[in-house]
């Protein structure tokens, strides 16, 4: 039976909907210390950026395949200790010696999806996306934009040589007398979340979403909305996860594709559609939400869907699943025409 999670919203929003499939429960791996392969002095060109079309598990549960760290200290002392190892079936950055670690294949729109737990004391870490030119800034950070799990700020952007906008800058994007907005240093780089208590206790698990399409990035923290920003300098890139002092644990890094894109030019909106994992059964209205539940095809209430583009990805997703290829969806809805 197909999992659906309908989210009816307030103030004239859309039927929200979710599309879920059961959780696939983590196996239990024998505990292993693997190292990260170093970036070689001359880093080679990032590949072409690719669009997934599939759900794909950038950590394998296993080793770090696919993955190649970039920590300075280990320029001088190659058989210094590691900054990222696979511990019990968990990706684990150890915090020191500080770098990154970042994925070979370049990305394009996506769903980027990140479990962690700060296991210990709270500190500093985060995901890199659009990621290129390495050591770009302090020669340390490499080009890109980063999306903060700092305990307390998860959620904040952080411009690295490159730059993105968010409504409402002066508040938001804090500088001081002389400062520019930008990546560089000495620029005001950093733009505040929107949300305070989104993160779960420290020892809990947390779940991250970064949606990128075009020159846009939209953020969640635990289901709740923290960062939306558009016109980045920058749409692809590797991804990189970072070593930034604090031990930090991944249970799971996947990257999938959006699965339906519709432009409503008569309301001037654009929406983005995708599939996803049900994580738990424990559903219930947001903030903007009247009602949440779980149900069967034919259970679903289509009279009620507000919106064309909710019907037409719902009709979409069982036509897809009844051939098995899940293909991407796009679309224009005009404006119905009145009786």
């Amino acid at each position: 039976m197909l999992n659906m999670r309908l989210e009816i919203r307030r103030r004239n929003h859309p039927l929200g909907v979710c599309l879920a499939m059961p959780t696939t429960p983590f196996l239990p791996l024998v505990a292993a210390s693997l190292l990260a392969t170093t970036l070689p002095a001359a880093t080679p060109e990032a590949p072409p950026p690719v669009t997934p079309r599939t759900l794909v598990q950038l950590f394998n549960g296993k080793d770090l395949s696919g993955w190649t760290a970039d920590v300075p200290a280990r320029d001088k002392n190659p058989n210094g200790p590691p900054s990222f190892v696979v511990r019990g079936g968990l990706l684990v950055s150890l915090g020191k010696p500080e770098g990154h670690l970042l994925t070979d294949a370049s990305y394009r729109d996506y769903r980027l999806e990140v479990e962690y737990r700060f296991a210990g004391a709270g500190g500093n870490c985060g995901v890199l996306v659009h990621a290129s030119r390495p050591r770009a800034l302090y020669k340390m950070f490499p080009q890109s934009i980063e999306v903060q799990m700092e305990s307390g700020d998860a959620g904040d952007f952080w411009c690295i040589e490159e730059n993105i906008e968010v409504p409402d800058m002066e508040t938001r994007r804090p500088r001081k007398a002389g400062e520019k907005w930008g990546g560089s240093q000495g620029d005001a780089r950093r733009i505040l979340n929107l949300t305070d208590g989104s993160e779960k206790p420290l020892g809990e698990w947390n779940t991250m979403i970064i949606e990128a399409r075009g020159a846009g990035l939209k953020v969640w923290v635990n289901g709740q909305l923290v960062n939306e920003g558009f016109g980045a300098t920058a749409d692809h890139g590797r991804i990189a996860l970072q070593a930034e002092g604090t031990e930090v644990e991944f249970r799971r890094v996947e990257i999938g594709p959006l699965y339906a894109l519709y432009n409503i030019p008569h309301i001037n909106q654009v929406y983005m559609l995708f599939r996803a994992r049900l994580l738990d059964l424990d559903v219930k209205p947001g903030a903007e939400t009247l009602e949440v539940k779980l149900c069967a095809q034919d259970e679903i209430p289509w009279d009620r869907i507000a919106f064309a583009s909710v019907r037409n990805t719902l009709t979409h997703y069982y036509e897809d699943r009844g051939s098995g290829k899940y293909r991407f969806h796009m679309g224009t809805i005009e404006q119905p025409k009145q009786p």
